[in-house]
């Protein structure tokens, strides 16, 4: 509340400032509310999930990410799992009766998805997503009585900048998943932060 919504970091980054930057003119002051240039605040995004936690009931919710700050300049691993874990943390209290089915966003993670996955895998995300996921980017889970899989792609593989080789492995299970599902007439979502050719 009252940053500069106007900042020009070290790093080339844009937006709010921290409290290491200088404002770029011209400038205003972000409401405790945020700013369009600005990442949401915390209390902004809590009040939107508690809201919806008191007023929706869903089934199961769809998390794809882009939780991370993304401020190179104040981006760390650390910085990175704080935030990610919680935002799910706050979207698992206000939605405690719902399945929750989470991949990773672009700004989620700095150099290496395999490590940031370790770490909120073993910090609660255990309770979400198979260990599959861990060592081979993808999981799929079948609602039975919707007849509805879940299929989740940590697609950051599919980035032109990671130098992941994995993804030739998630294509294949993806064809053969994709298959089966039709076999069983059901329905599939596939959930994932980037398309196939970002």
């Amino acid at each position: 509340s009252g940053s500069s919504n106007n900042c020009l970091d070290p790093l080339g980054d844009q937006g709010c400032c921290r409290n290491s930057l200088i404002s770029k003119n011209p400038f205003g002051e972000s409401s405790k509310w945020g700013d369009q240039n600005c990442d949401s605040p915390v209390l902004y995004s809590n009040q939107i999930l508690s809201w919806l936690g008191q007023n929706l009931n869903p089934e199961f919710i769809i998390f794809t990410g882009n939780i991370g700050d993304r401020h190179l300049s104040s981006k760390t691993d650390k910085n990175q799992i704080k935030n990610i874990l919680q935002f799910t943390g706050q979207i698992r209290s206000n939605f405690p009766n719902s399945l929750f089915f989470p991949v990773l966003g672009i700004y989620d993670y700095l150099q290496n998805s395999d490590y940031l996955l370790s770490q909120l895998y073993e910090n609660g995300w255990d309770q979400f997503v198979p260990e599959i996921f861990l060592q081979y980017g993808y999981y799929n889970i079948t609602l039975s009585q919707s007849q509805l899989t879940i299929i989740g792609l940590n697609s950051l593989l599919y980035w032109v900048n990671n130098t992941e080789k994995q993804s030739y492995v998630q294509y294949l299970w993806l064809r053969d998943q994709l298959t089966y599902e039709r076999s069983q007439n059901n329905k599939v979502y596939i959930i994932g932060s980037l398309s196939p050719l970002s």
